[in-house]
């Protein structure tokens, strides 16, 4: 049995058969000896914890069992004892989003499956984890872990030519995997910058010729009503309303493109007074709508101010609006607290409610669950939702049942002094 003091990898893996290919790509017994494979999110996350000695690094796969790796993720991310622990998601090439959410979270790295030593050996070259690259004797390992990490930053006139050709290759290595991530960088720059020209572009272009059409629906209606039969009026009326929403839809468009890239200043957040703000503006715009409200006290976040609003206001507009046809209509805003320092905030409902299997299209752009006839919306509320509480690394789920209304969960860092008092 291992000592913990003697565990360097941590293999977060649920399948027996990818956890058998990661070891034997890492290789060698003397590597897999100081290797401690665990099945679910929840085991890795009590072994971290346990531990004074932490392991050097995470492999971690995304989709497991109870805890999946996002969620683990966001833990480790949280705690200030494992803040900077090197994490390595594994994932198949199915799972783009699930990277970008990885990376958005604070992964340091991915690499594809089925592992293989050499992406491997690129990746931890890239993290400086020299140490993984060398296949040593057990009782050396510690030995080799320090002479590698000097020969990085030292010379040393008495090292033999293997090792001079071995410490090159690896600066090499480095070198190129650092000139690969500054293109990269660069070139996401420049993505960024296009695609905020082409979002006010669209601004411009698109919504002078939709204000153009709703202005003659309108003049239409008002001065030439009386020349036009119902089904002509009602033809008229169908136009305007397209353009509304077409409107509706770029503002929308808009708004994803502002929440994706807008600065993020962290501060301390008080969300029940922002929470109440939004409960009384909704009020004020519809006073006759009797909706009974339940925010805790107490919820304080650590998060970007703007962001969090615009996630929060969505949830709740979103609850308002899917509870305008249930006769006592309840919306409550609350937090779960976790040991590892994050809240789980959620907006609970008893509005119309989803269907679970259809959950995963809730936060794509322009998916719907109900008919337009039903609830109108231009299916990029939760979308937008998604992405804030994403630039915030937390991540946002839902869970629901039709006619028994919807629970939005999403998670946040507690600020200092704050509590996580809920409702649930």
């Amino acid at each position: 049995m291992k000592n913990v003091e003697d565990i360097e990898i941590l293999l977060v893996e649920d399948s027996p058969e990818d956890a058998e290919v990661v070891i034997r790509a890492l290789g060698k017994r003397a590597l897999a000896s100081r290797l401690k494979w665990v099945k679910d999110g929840a085991a890795a996350l009590d072994f971290v914890r346990a531990q004074e000695s932490h392991p050097k690094v995470v492999l971690l796969d995304i989709k497991l069992p109870k805890v999946d790796g996002l969620e683990v993720l966001t833990a480790v991310r949280a705690d200030p004892r494992t803040r900077s622990l090197p994490i390595v998601v594994m994932t198949s090439s199915t799972q783009e989003e699930d990277v970008a959410e990885a990376y958005r979270l604070g992964a340091n790295s991915f690499v594809s499956k089925p592992v293989k030593f050499e992406e491997f050996a690129q990746v931890a070259s890239n993290l400086g984890l020299y140490w993984l690259l060398i296949n040593r004797p057990l009782e050396r390992w510690s030995a080799a872990v320090d002479a590698t990490r000097a020969v990085m930053t030292t010379q040393q006139p008495s090292r033999s030519d293997g090792r001079r050709k071995e410490d090159f290759e690896l600066r090499r290595l480095n070198a190129e995997l650092e000139q690969r991530v500054a293109e990269r960088t660069a070139e996401l720059e420049a993505v960024t910058r296009e695609m905020q020209a082409f979002a006010y572009s669209i601004s411009h272009d698109l919504k002078a010729p939709l204000r153009c059409i709703s202005g003659f629906c309108e003049a239409l209606l008002e001065e030439d009503a009386a020349r036009l039969d119902d089904q002509g009026r009602a033809r008229l009326a169908r136009v305007a309303a397209g353009a509304k929403l077409m409107t509706k839809l770029v503002d929308d468009l808009l708004r994803l493109a502002r929440v994706s890239n807008a600065p993020v200043k962290i501060q301390r957040v008080d969300v029940s007074a922002m929470a109440r703000e939004i409960v009384g503006e909704l009020r004020e715009n519809e006073p006759g709508r009797a909706v009974e409200f339940s925010v805790a006290d107490g919820l304080v976040a650590s998060a970007d101010a703007q962001l969090l609003r615009i996630a929060l206001n969505d949830l709740i507009d979103n609850a308002w609006k899917y509870t305008g046809k249930t006769p006592h209509a309840r919306i409550e805003i609350g937090s779960t607290p976790r040991p590892d320092g994050t809240a789980i905030c959620f907006v609970r409902d008893n509005g119309a409610g989803f269907e679970m299997e259809y959950v995963g299209k809730l936060f794509i752009p322009f998916q719907r669950l109900h008919g337009a006839s039903e609830f109108p919306g231009s299916g990029m509320g939760l979308a937008i939702v998604k992405r804030a509480i994403g630039r915030l690394g937390g991540r946002v789920w839902a869970e629901g049942r039709p006619g028994d209304g919807a629970t939005f969960f999403f998670s946040v860092p507690v600020a200092a002094g704050g509590t996580t008092r809920g409702t649930s």
